[in-house]
């Protein structure tokens, strides 16, 4: 699950077990020995290297010892999953806004004029 790029949640969930035990086997088992795994989030330029070698043809696990980065870091980098309406299961990808949300009506011209006199003379809306 590791190889396939599973964030340890995922493989904790998928294993019923706990996932402090899921990313603690991981980090022992799959971490570079000296330093550990890199911290921090990678940088634009570090996704960008990691983009043109996996374009390249090198595989993810290559990248992620190369990079000191967990596999699944590498693997949210060259599998981004899509953000926004098109994360829900079975949303048309080529909705347009209109279609999904309700747009109030618009008043009309003479609506917006009768709004105006009666703010200006004190009365109600």
């Amino acid at each position: 699950m590791y190889y396939e790029g599973y964030h340890p949640i995922e493989m904790a969930e998928a294993l019923k077990i706990s996932d402090k035990t899921a990313y603690k086997f991981c980090s022992d088992r799959f971490s570079p020995v000296n330093h550990g795994w890199a911290r921090g989030a990678p940088s634009s330029e570090e996704r960008d290297l990691i983009m043109q070698r996996h374009h390249a043809g090198v595989k993810q696990p290559m990248l992620a010892s190369a990079h000191r980065r967990p596999v699944w870091v590498i693997n949210r980098i060259v599998n981004p999953k899509p953000a926004g309406i098109a994360a829900i299961e079975g949303a048309p990808v080529d909705a347009k806004p209109g279609e999904i949300f309700v747009v109030p009506p618009q008043p009309t011209f003479l609506e917006k004029v009768g709004q105006f006199f009666r703010r200006l003379l004190g009365g109600s809306h």
